[in-house]
């Protein structure tokens, strides 16, 4: 315990985003595998099952964001909320499992919605991974199971489709193996923290667990339509393949994405603890180091897009350049939303700011995509995208400078300080990870 509370928020941000960084190659090259394998078509069908987890970790992950509140600002211990988790996750795996046959009954069945189900309280667990060990401050025991996560993932999609020969089907059945592999190593994780005394009732605790967690579920519902609405639309438009070449792209972006949540990650225990004032300050220092470093790696993407994706996945996706070229401002502009988010929900204790904003951002979004897709193909998605998520970083910066008294300038110039605490954390030699906090 000594230790982490030694560590500074530079040298956690730095080793989160080491290996985010790791997981973002082996998820790389789990979708380079993938679309050399099987084609685009190939390709779109398994982003089209990750695109069902997106949605549905989206919300029970940010119904999580309330076990992070009582972690940090309510100073919970994790025995307290074991059983209270425990028939949460039972009755999101039922509604789940039932949207699930809903969907099956109007399109038929499926590989894609079929698979999922098979995974479903699996990827409950694994979307809560983040708000426990946040909140326990675990953020090396994160790190590592989320590399081996994408360590699994890529071995068994390398396994099934070039050792096997099972092609898209087998890539997914591998990928459902993976979740269940993790999900149960969190489990174990956890154990030692569930032992202890539950002081409530088991449905005061859930009725204060979803209080809080449906407000931010609510948020992550319009969150999800906000970032993923320019894939569903190319979906319904263009079809499964141009899906698959348009899927590059994003993952492009979220790849640069890694650094901010990176740091949001590192940030979210102090910033949650902590008085009003510091925790502002953190979270805007923390908002600044980060838009410098995605805003001079984005410069490096838009420079070599085109000859990346030619080499990486090869000519059939050509027309991702182009459009990964037009998502990396709005990438840019959105890096701010983790590290705020932050301070809205474990500081302030509003989630519901962010279902507003979302709820705002996903009917900008939906509107240009509409208008933009069937006249501009991938580009018009890709331009509906980073319009709507240049509103997103305007509205979230006056939201923050109105409850913190920062200005703008304080959230997103970098200063000098910034500079020196960047080249500081880089030269500063990264002690060896333990999995073991």
């Amino acid at each position: 315990m000594k230790k982490r509370e030694r560590t500074t928020l530079g040298q956690d941000s730095l080793r989160t985003l080491i290996f985010n960084i790791g997981q973002s190659v082996f998820g790389a090259l789990t979708g380079i595998a993938i679309a050399k394998a099987i084609g685009p078509a190939g390709k779109g069908e398994y982003a089209l099952l990750q695109l069902f987890q997106a949605a549905a970790s989206g919300v029970t992950g940010n119904l999580g964001l309330s076990i992070t509140y009582e972690l940090t600002r309510q100073r919970k211990p994790f025995a307290e909320l074991v059983k209270p988790l425990g028939v949460m996750l039972a009755i999101l795996s039922l509604v789940e499992w039932a949207i699930i046959g809903v969907w099956i009954l109007i399109k038929g069945p499926a590989p894609a919605p079929l698979l999922f189900a098979a995974a479903v309280p699996a990827l409950i667990v694994l979307s809560w991974q983040g708000p426990i060990f946040l909140g326990l401050g675990w953020i090396r025991s994160l790190n590592v199971q989320g590399l081996a996560f994408a360590i699994g993932t890529f071995a068994a999609a390398m396994i099934t489709l070039y050792v096997f020969h099972f092609g898209t089907l087998g890539a997914m059945w591998g990928w459902v193996a993976s979740v269940w592999g993790i999900a149960i190593s969190i489990l174990v994780r956890t154990a030692p923290e569930a032992r202890g005394p539950q002081t409530e009732p088991t449905l005061a605790i859930v009725g204060r667990l979803l209080g809080f967690g449906l407000k931010a579920g609510a948020g992550a519902i319009f969150g999800f339509i906000n970032s993923r609405v320019d894939s569903i639309v190319i979906v319904t438009m263009a079809g499964t393949a141009a899906f698959g070449i348009y899927s590059v792209a994003v993952s492009a972006g979220e790849i640069l994405l890694k650094i901010s949540r990176s740091v949001a990650q590192a940030a979210t225990k102090r910033v949650g603890s902590a008085e009003r004032d510091i925790a502002a300050a953190t979270a805007a220092k923390s908002n600044r180091a980060s838009f410098a470093l995605i805003a001079s790696s984005g410069l490096v993407a838009f420079v070599l897009a085109p000859w990346l994706v030619d080499t990486l996945y090869g000519k059939a996706f050509h027309g991702a350049a182009e459009a990964m070229r037009i998502l990396l401002p709005g990438i840019a502009a959105l890096s701010c939303s983790s590290i705020l988010s932050t301070f809205f929900n474990y500081q302030m204790g509003r989630p519901m700011f962010l279902v507003y904003t979302s709820l705002m951002n996903a009917v900008v979004e939906t509107t240009l995509c509409v208008f933009l897709v069937p006249r501009l193909g991938l580009d018009g998605a890709a331009l509906g995208c980073t319009l709507t998520y240049l509103n997103a970083a305007v509205v979230t910066t006056w939201y923050f400078c109105k409850h913190s008294g920062l200005s703008p300038l304080d959230v997103w110039i970098p200063t000098a300080d910034d500079a020196r605490t960047i080249l500081r954390t880089l030269r500063k030699p990264i002690e060896p990870i333990s999995p073991i906090d």
